[in-house]
This record gives structure tokens, C-alpha cells and sequence, in this order.
């Protein structure tokens, strides 16, 4: 037998230390993490720098120690489809004013596009913005091409990815609230 600890990178323990029998394959430490969890995630154990493989023996591991720590590696997926925040500027009851509409769309890769319109009494305008959504810690960043360089929007995800609350976004001072189609 061999006492198991298993520690996410933060260096919360997520198991044990937890006596594991022989012959306990990584999968079933893996499947009592995620059952235990919280909020829907994914991940890896890795025993120091290497990635365990779902049919690697726990006790095979420990061949010089009784305890053995484990490393949980989470994995995020992206916020995807199609998500849209709009404001209206003016007088609605009349029709007077500027309408704004942000939409973006986030794929399983993290390619993200977002669309801008704005819609006033003399006419109607649109942007098209084009990049890349990847995660640095808890914070989506949404990096898009706006007029010629690179800029880089952070973003929280919140309501299980329903919501993206962006910091800035193209053509808009302050956050933007943008919710999940």
C-alpha cells in the first residue's frame, strides 16, 4: 500500500493523503478528483515532470517512498459559441438615439471573432474584429486585431461560461457585459 496526497498547482490538496491499494491505476485517482469537484473542470496527475497515462500502477510509482505526491494539472476549455451585449443610447420611446451591438464568437480552439454595429438617425456603421482566446490563471484573454495591431482584452467568465465580462471591448469605454446566445 502506499499513501497518495494529490495537489493542484495552487498547492491545495485535492485527495489524501489516502492509503491506495495495489495495483490502482492513475484513471481511478483521477475519476475520485473529478467526482469530488466542485465546479466542472478536467486534468492530469503528473508525477513530477511527467504526465501520468490513465493505465499507469500508482504503486509502481512509489518504488523508494510509502508516500507519493502527485501533481493535478486542471484544464479549461474555452467559453464557446456566440455571445452578444448591446446598448442604446438616446430617447427609445421615440426612436431617437444610437444603438450599439457587440457579438462574439469563441470556438472549441479558442478562435474568437467579434462583430461590432452601430446604428444612428443618419446612417449605420460595422467592424469586424479577428483573434485568439486563451487562458493566463482565472482571466480569459482576448486578443483581436483593431486597426492594424494587436490588442489584447481581458475577461472573466462567470455563470458556469454563460457571461463574459469583458474589462474593455472595441469601440466601448468600460466593461461589457456579453451573455451567452
Amino acid at each position: 500500500m502506499v499513501v497518495v496526497t494529490v495537489r493542484a498547482m495552487s498547492g491545495e490538496i485535492m485527495f489524501g493523503p489516502c492509503d491506495v491499494g495495489t495495483g490502482t491505476l492513475a484513471s481511478s485517482v483521477s475519476a475520485t478528483i473529478l467526482a469530488s469537484a466542485v465546479e466542472d473542470t478536467s486534468g492530469s496527475l503528473a508525477w513530477g515532470s511527467r504526465t501520468l497515462l490513465p493505465d499507469d500502477v500508482i504503486d509502481d510509482l512509489a518504488v523508494q517512498e510509502e508516500d507519493l505526491e502527485l501533481t493535478w494539472i486542471a484544464t479549461c476549455a474555452f467559453p464557446s459559441g456566440n455571445f452578444s451585449a448591446s446598448e442604446f443610447h438616446g430617447v427609445p420611446t421615440y426612436g431617437i438615439g444610437s444603438s450599439y451591438q457587440w457579438t462574439l464568437h469563441i470556438d472549441d480552439m479558442g478562435i474568437a471573432n467579434m462583430k461590432y454595429e452601430e446604428r444612428h438617425d443618419c446612417g449605420w456603421g460595422s467592424d469586424t474584429f479577428v483573434g485568439t482566446a486563451t487562458w493566463h490563471d482565472t482571466d480569459l484573454l482576448i486578443s483581436l486585431e483593431v486597426k492594424g495591431g494587436t490588442t489584447l482584452f481581458h475577461a472573466q467568465v462567470m455563470d458556469a461560461g454563460s457571461v463574459i465580462l469583458m474589462k474593455s471591448a472595441p469601440n466601448k469605454f468600460g466593461s461589457l457585459k456579453l451573455i451567452k446566445q
